[in-house]
């Protein structure tokens, strides 16, 4: 009996041992269904330096979040060829902070200065040195003068053709290093197309192209900047008209999507020296950029010339 108990005692032990060896090995050898580390399900296939030589890589890392959290959609898979907006910020020549903050982003904005401010000369003078286009913040009589007023040294329908040719001259001048001109305001001037005519004369004989803001449909700036041979483009959107970040950069994102859509138009988006304006653009530019669009001079996209070179008008003043 004795005996048959110490066989059995034998038995439980080495079932035991058995057991025990069994979990250690199972342990040992067990992986969980998600590596900790990476993130990704057993079994998904790491992807190697061949695998991104092949273009099998995974879309970058950007996820828009700002852009679907105003309901839009994001902005398409990359395109194999860079695609290029101009970015123009206008009314600058009041302060410099808000000039600096935006020299500080890392992309060719260009920058409209508004003549006989108190920082005009001085904010012309770092864009040039930052290597970015300075165009001259042409003021213009609107509709609704004097209730909205365009500012020192504008142009109004009233005045003759030799004020202004004078008066184009002056704001010329006043603004250093410039290689093009928007208009500011000229809702009202704008429509003169005989008055008009005379400001495109004084471009051309300084050699500066002219970007109409489109304040008013009812012009014909491209018609005869073409019978001119001024060189010329648009405005294709506002950034800033709300003036709050999240239609800043919901306005950004479209124009990035108007240019990977590619309708061979030129994409031309205007804003102003705002916190919130400056803010969508530090989000929007990087990602933009890894989506394959680049922000580009107003003067590469208007005739293929390099920023900060400037143009016949744009001397030290």
């Amino acid at each position: 009996m004795k005996k048959r108990r110490n066989n059995v005692l034998t038995i439980i032990m080495i079932a035991g041992t058995l057991i025990a060896i069994a979990t250690f090995f199972y342990i040992w050898n067990y992986e969980p269904g998600i590596d900790p580390d990476s993130g990704k399900e057993k079994g998904e296939k790491t992807r190697t330096k061949e695998d991104t030589a092949k273009g099998r890589t995974a879309r970058p890392h950007a996820s828009y979040k700002e852009k679907q959290a105003v309901g839009r959609n994001k902005i398409g898979k990359p395109s194999h060829d860079s695609q290029g907006i101009a970015v123009i910020i206008d009314d600058i020549g009041g302060d410099l902070e808000s000039l600096e903050e935006l020299l500080a982003i890392p992309a060719p904005i260009s920058f409209a200065v508004l003549p006989h401010l108190a920082h005009s000369v001085e904010a012309a003078i770092l864009i040039h040195k930052a290597g970015r286009d300075v165009l001259l913040h042409l003021p213009m009589e609107p509709h609704h003068y004097p209730q909205a007023n365009p500012g020192e040294g504008a142009l109004f329908v009233r005045m003759s053709r030799e004020e202004i040719r004078r008066q184009v001259d002056a704001d010329i001048e006043a603004v250093p290093y410039i290689c093009g001109v928007n208009n500011h305001m000229g809702s009202l001037f704008m429509e003169n197309e005989s008055k008009l005519a005379v400001v495109f004369e004084q471009l051309k004989k300084s050699g500066l192209f002219f970007v109409d803001s489109k304040t008013t449909p009812s012009n014909k700036a491209e018609e005869l900047a073409a019978q001119m041979d001024i060189p010329f483009a648009q405005r294709s959107g506002f950034i800033d008209n709300d003036n709050n970040y999240p239609s800043s950069l919901e306005r950004i994102f479209e124009a990035a999507e108007a240019a990977q859509t590619g309708t061979g138009e030129n994409i031309v988006i205007i804003g102003h020296p705002y916190a919130d304006t400056i803010k969508a653009l530090k989000k929007a530019v990087p990602l933009m950029k890894a989506r394959g669009v680049d922000v580009v001079p107003i003067s590469k996209l208007v005739r293929g010339q390099e920023a900060g070179s400037g143009g016949q008008g744009s001397g030290s003043r």
